[in-house]
């Protein structure tokens, strides 16, 4: 057999599929874009700060795009249920072996949602500002 010959076989065989997965994703990144248009403009709307908003964004975005890609592996014919299972396993794994650094991001979030102080605000700890000597 040719090398000619079996590339043509893995085409004829898997191009379509290829050509699919392909067009999800393609589908995706569009989507995300026109979400993430939408969802900007609603957050403009709403009273948030910048880096809120743009955390809140781009975490809308990234989750479209990931399910884009999820849909684009069932596409390839790769099963779904499997990862998703193992990727879950795998974030309590890293969660609990995380604890400490996980629970300091929550604190910062509560922050950030809650908004107890605003950009540009200025705070003094333990009497105040102090000098080096």
């Amino acid at each position: 057999m040719s090398l000619a010959y079996l590339v043509i076989q893995y085409v004829v065989q898997y191009g379509f599929r290829i050509l699919g997965a392909i067009l999800v994703i393609v589908a995706a990144l569009f989507v995300a874009k026109s979400v993430g248009r939408l969802f900007e403009r609603w957050l403009n709307e709403q009273d948030l700060e910048p880096p809120l908003r743009l955390l809140l964004l781009r975490l809308i975005k990234t989750l479209v795009v990931l399910l884009g890609i999820l849909i684009a592996l069932d596409q390839l014919g790769l099963q779904i249920a499997p990862l998703v299972a193992g990727l879950g396993v795998a974030g309590l794994g890293i969660g609990l072996a995380l604890q400490g650094v996980l629970s300091n991001v929550v604190a910062g979030l509560s922050i950030i949602f809650t908004k107890p102080y605003r950009v540009g605000e200025h705070m003094s700890l333990l009497g105040g500002p102090r000098r080096c000597h």
